[in-house]
This record gives structure tokens, sequence and C-alpha cells, in this order.
């Protein structure tokens, strides 16, 4: 009977550093993407209209397809896009449901360090990251701030964690509880019970992210 607590204890222990191990690991495994460009944020910025108020009155101007979204964009002031994939002058703009290629970054403006982020002359630290990525609502990471929402895939691996960190904290009382009060048969059920949910519940786990990055 001693042989088998030890064994129960064990699966018990292991499950649980098993659990805490893939959540340290998921969240390397996102900054390493981050690193490698696989995962990647666009930055925010204002469009800027480099065009004199006589332009307006050129013929090129007239003859200026405004249902081009770019041309919009081109003559517009303070007008939110995100961009990325900065090269020879030019970047790509995200404007709402318009991916706009080759756009003139002399008519963007960015705040604070987002200008040093979309030249890459910058990047985020693994703290900054996980913190910044940790912290992003459910609309955040559906925005077209992140490149892939999986990036905070960590943060559901965490929330499972906890409930199997809270599970054990309960049964450990329960096991204590027994123990004192000297219900051997008990004890043993409770510990099996206690190995399996935690064997089981790794496997649920496993399946649910098995595709997560």
């Amino acid at each position: 009977m001693e042989r088998r607590r030890n064994i129960y204890f064990i699966i018990i222990v292991a499950c649980l550093i098993y659990a805490v191990s893939d959540y340290f690991i998921a969240m390397r495994q996102s900054y390493d993407k981050y690193v490698s460009g696989e995962y990647y944020f666009r930055q925010k910025a204002y469009t800027v209209d480099t065009h004199s108020d006589s332009w307006f009155l050129t013929p090129e101007a007239l003859n200026t397809d405004y249902s081009d979204p770019k041309n919009i964009l081109l003559s517009s002031n303070n007008v939110s896009v995100y961009a990325v994939d900065p090269h020879d002058g030019v970047c790509t703009v995200y404007y709402g449901d318009n991916v706009i290629e080759d756009f003139p970054i002399s008519n963007l403006r960015f705040e604070n360090d987002d200008a040093e982020f979309f030249y890459g002359r910058k990047t985020y630290t693994y703290d900054e990251y996980i913190d910044l990525v940790g912290k992003m609502s459910k609309d955040e990471l559906k925005s077209l701030r992140v490149s892939d929402k999986k990036m905070a895939n960590f943060t559901d691996i965490k929330g499972s964690m906890y409930i199997l960190i809270i599970f054990d904290v309960a049964l450990a009382i329960i096991l204590f509880l027994l123990y004192r009060g000297e219900q051997d048969h008990w004890f043993n059920v409770v510990m099996l019970i206690g190995a399996l949910y935690g064997v089981f519940f790794e496997i649920i786990t496993m399946i649910m992210y098995s595709q997560i990055f």
C-alpha cells in the first residue's frame, strides 16, 4: 500500500511539474517566433497629406481615382492605419479591410518609439514581449496590431496551469485532514483520484494545445 501511495504521489507531482514547465516553454516559443520574424507587431501610424493646397486644383488631382483606398490615404491627414515591412521608402499599410502595398513612408507619422519598432531598430526584450502580449485583450489580439493571435496562446496554458495548482492545493489539504484523522482508506482513494485527475488533465490539455504553436 505504501508503494501505491508513492506512485500516486509521483504522478501528482510529475503532472504539476509538467503543467508549470509547459507554460514557461510556451512563453519562450512565442518569443522565439517573434525574434525569428514569424510573429510580429504592426505599428500604428497616422497619414500625412504631403500635397500643397494648390495641388488639388491640378489636372493630376482632378484625374485621381479616389475609389482607390491608397489615393484616399495619400490625400488624408491623421487617418489611423497599421504599417509594416519598410523597404525602399515604402511599406505595407493596413486600413480597415484594405491591404495597401508600396505606400510611401513619407506619408506616415509615428508616435513615441513606434518608428523605432517599425524600422526594426528596436525590438522587445523577452520580459517586455511577454508583458505586452500577456496584457492584450481578446479584441486587441484579433486586431491588425498582431500578426497572429496565437502569439498569446501561452495565456491559455497559464489558465490551465492555475486550475491544476488550485486542485492540487485543495487535494493536499484534504489529504492532510484524512491523514490526521487516520482515515487510511479514504486517504488512498483521494490520492488515486488526484493521480487520475492529473493524468487525464494533462492528456486533455495536451490534445487541446497540441496545435497551439
